[in-house]
């Protein structure tokens, strides 16, 4: 099985409980794991469902007619001496030593996105911990739901956002957020963004974060 391959290739844990192939463009899997090279988890996932649209290696194109995630907990963190990610090792794997060339970048397109009951954490171990309010370098959010459509990697990320709604560790509760987003070279630009949390509303017909190129977002803080 791909699972177990992957585990011996990568000296770690990738794990599907069960895999239903329904129709040529759907497939369902339960009780998915990826455990990271320390034996920690990356993502644990109760159950995922994958549509497939199209598919043009042509036109570099993907095109995914839904994802949707069930329970589970994604963990993203950084190492405390390097700064690496802990799911590093996969990109690097697949990565290819070939050069590359000037071609068109991949496209990829996703019609509706769904998550429900979902955590997320995220650690950069470089970081100290702090003591009060919303710790931006150790967040965990929990029970997120998510309601997206119409995202799209050409030219840039677009992607409207219908719905999400969390509640932090460090207190702060989201009730609802939604906006059109589209990131590019040219900075973040948000239209139509409406927040609510139990004590406060806003809403914003647009909100701009221009810069001059894509690597300037590291140095926003």
């Amino acid at each position: 099985q791909v699972t177990d391959y992957l585990s011996k290739e990568l000296n770690t844990t990738f794990h599907i409980g069960k895999v239903d192939i329904l129709f040529f463009n759907k497939v369902s899997l339960d009780d998915v794991l990826v455990l990271d090279l320390k034996k920690d988890t990356i993502a644990s996932i109760g159950s995922a469902f994958i549509t497939l649209k199209s598919f043009s290696q042509s036109k570099n194109l993907v095109a995914l007619k839904e994802v949707n995630l069930k329970e589970g907990v994604i963990k993203i963190s950084r190492e405390k001496e390097t700064g690496d990610y802990n799911y590093g090792f996969i990109v690097d794997y697949f990565a290819t030593d070939k050069p590359k060339t000037a071609k068109k970048p991949m496209t990829v397109t996703l019609d509706d996105i769904r998550l429900a009951r979902v955590n997320f954490h995220y650690d950069d171990y470089r970081k100290d911990y702090s003591p009060f309010g919303m710790d931006y370098d150790h967040l965990k959010f929990k029970n997120i739901y998510l309601f997206a459509e119409g995202l799209s990697t050409d030219k840039g990320i677009s992607v409207f956002i219908k719905h999400i709604s969390f509640r932090e560790k460090g207190g702060f509760e989201l009730n609802k957020f939604s906006t059109a987003v589209n990131i590019s070279g040219e900075g973040l630009k948000l239209k139509r963004l409406h927040i609510v949390t139990p004590y406060s509303q806003l809403y914003l017909p647009k909100m701009n974060m221009l810069m001059n190129e894509m690597s300037d977002f590291q140095s926003f803080e």
